[in-house]
């Protein structure tokens, strides 16, 4: 082989070696790269055991327990399972879809600084999440504005079209093409659903008020509920049944006060109902109403009702721990409802009848 030809083997071998070299720092580059990549790692999600969210002056705190989620904020309220999972879920699958800057004087502008960074919380701070294992943080991040969307028609406003987000200490802003936001009010993360019961398994509701005493019955799962002493001009509104049946279903409330200051003191006493299972699962609750007059109201004799309830006894011969839970809960705090929720029960009977000549 000529010195020539030699000479030409080394150098296209020294060129080959730069290109191989060049292209794996490159794809080594775009290894590195966060782009295309979920905010957080899905394996955080088990090693997780408090989420921290913060918001200016308010921070919420939620700590895994033995028997589930619990709010610090609301003194160990169970927290709604389902919206932690949407929150996990959110931040383990939503993928920055571009670095914008890395100028650290542009987080102000995007509202991505920590709130203590920030001289002007509301103007500068977004809402913080972080996510601690055995009380060392793992994870942390700011969602901060959303990106509005440009129109092409002058007469349609902006709408938000992505979220800037920051993760960890660094100064670098990335967009996610999803809008993201996080609420730090505890009220927002509580678990509303307090206990939830198959209606083919309820043998006996009992209504109770002032004005009105009924029960509803039947002998076997497999028959309807009836209404007793229904007279022969009267047949059950099943519409009214089937709704009330629904609100047991899932038995939900709107918020949790806490007990302490006795507060039914100071609310009246609207109706009384008892719910029997088959199993001999007894579940009884009142329905209360606080009465209060609207000020500055054209009409004088303006009112807000806010209604409550108050579970008043649980007993479960199967020991199951749901039913167990909703007797514990009851003994620390009173529900608040919605009016609609609170209608159901304040039905006479009367409501869930109609005469036969109207069907």
């Amino acid at each position: 082989m000529s010195k020539k030809n030699l000479f030409l083997i080394t150098v296209f071998l020294v060129v080959i070696a730069l290109f191989v070299q060049l292209y794996t720092k490159k794809d080594k580059r775009r290894e590195d790269s966060p782009i295309g990549k979920p905010i957080a790692g899905i394996g955080l999600v088990e090693s997780i055991d408090e989420i921290v969210i913060g918001k200016g002056e308010t921070t919420l705190h939620l700590h895994k327990k033995s028997n589930g989620w619990v709010i610090t904020e609301k003194n160990g309220f169970p927290a709604n399972t389902q919206k932690l999972v949407e929150l996990l879920d959110t931040v383990t699958t939503y993928r920055l879809s571009a670095l914008i800057t890395k100028d650290e004087s542009r987080l102000a502008h995007f509202k991505l600084q920590y709130r203590a960074e920030a001289k002007s919380s509301d103007e500068t701070s977004g809402t913080e999440l972080t996510l601690k294992s055995k009380g060392k943080a793992v994870f942390k991040m700011v969602a901060g504005k959303n990106r509005d969307s440009v129109s092409s028609n002058p007469n349609l406003a902006a709408r938000p079209d992505g979220t800037y987000v920051r993760i960890g200490e660094s100064p670098a802003v990335y967009l996610i093409k999803e809008n993201f936001s996080l609420n730090p009010q505890t009220d927002e993360w509580i678990r509303k659903a307090l206990i939830t019961m198959k209606t083919d398994q309820i043998k006996t509701i009992r209504f109770e008020s002032p004005s009105s005493r009924f029960r509803f019955a039947r002998k076997d799962p497999s028959e309807k509920l009836l209404l007793e002493d229904l007279k022969n001009s009267e047949t059950i509104d099943e519409q009214a049944v089937k709704d009330m049946l629904t609100e047991l279903e899932t038995f939900s409330i709107e918020n949790a006060i806490s007990r302490s200051d006795n507060p039914e003191k100071r609310l009246e006493l609207q109706s009384e109902v008892s719910v029997m299972l088959f199993d001999n699962t007894t579940f009884n609750f009142q329905i209360l109403v606080k009465t209060e007059k609207i000020p500055l109201e054209k009409k004088p004799n303006d009112e807000k009702k806010t209604y409550y309830v108050n579970i008043s006894t649980v007993d479960t011969a199967s020991g199951k721990s749901d039913w167990l839970e909703l007797k514990e809960l009851g003994k620390t705090w009173l529900f608040e409802l919605e009016a609609w929720q609170a209608k159901t029960w304040l039905k006479t009977r009367k409501e869930f009848i109609k005469s036969k000549d109207k069907n």
